[in-house]
């Protein structure tokens, strides 16, 4: 890498300009490789929040299966532990590609021009800050405690409501949405006003999806 473009310039930029950050990253020959990179570091943070919570979900499974008189092993926990992390890998994997595949066949129907190996790379590195929340839940794990991760992601109250306002008063949310709209915008050679419109779509159908599933819970 030149030394134009080390860490901490592109963390300066990844912070203070996206735009530029993104300039940068798209003109690299190994945009897409080190795309991949990031989407299994945040993915692996992401692992590691649960296994940082998972003493808590481990005291309410417990509790659970004393309510139903069934005995809680030590080998059935690490069952479920071990399932947990399974299911992790494939709720952070569909979730962030579903996302990926929705903004950019809408991008292209508003008139995007990039391919998806273009668009793939800014895309991923729009959930950094997703991985730098999920680092930071899990250091506060190891000084708050497992339960006060847990109840960072999971308020004790899962009405679509209250899931929905935890959503919005996230500021790391905010901050990966505006890198993708930023990301958007730059790759597919759009307006602000398009990308917003698009992410505004995106955001309205994972709305809806909460709120139907609602319905059979």
């Amino acid at each position: 890498m030149d030394n134009k473009h080390n860490f901490i310039t592109l963390t300066h930029h990844f912070i203070f300009s996206p735009k530029d950050f993104l300039t940068i990253k798209y003109t690299s020959e190994e945009n897409y490789r080190h795309s991949w990179f990031v989407f299994l570091a945040v993915l692996c943070l992401f692992l590691g929040f649960y296994l940082a919570i998972f003493p808590t979900l481990s005291t309410l499974i417990n509790q659970s299966f004393q309510a139903n008189e069934i005995d809680y092993t030590t080998d059935m926990n690490t069952l479920i532990m071990m399932i947990t992390l399974v299911l992790g890998i494939v709720q952070f994997t569909s979730m962030v590609l579903v996302s990926f595949f929705i903004i950019h066949i809408i991008g292209i129907l508003f008139g995007g021009v990039a391919t998806t190996k273009e668009f793939f790379p800014s895309f991923i590195y729009s959930i950094i800050p997703i991985g730098i929340k999920f680092t930071i839940l899990i250091i506060f794990s190891f000084f708050l405690g497992s339960d006060f991760s847990f109840s960072v992601i999971f308020p004790n109250s899962q009405q679509p409501f209250d899931v929905l306002l935890n959503i919005t008063i996230d500021p790391f949310f905010w901050w990966s949405t505006i890198l993708g709209c930023i990301a958007l915008k730059q790759i597919h050679q759009i307006s602000y006003k398009k990308a917003i419109i698009i992410i505004t779509i995106t955001m309205s159908l994972g709305i809806i999806s909460l709120f139907s599933s609602s319905l059979f819970l």
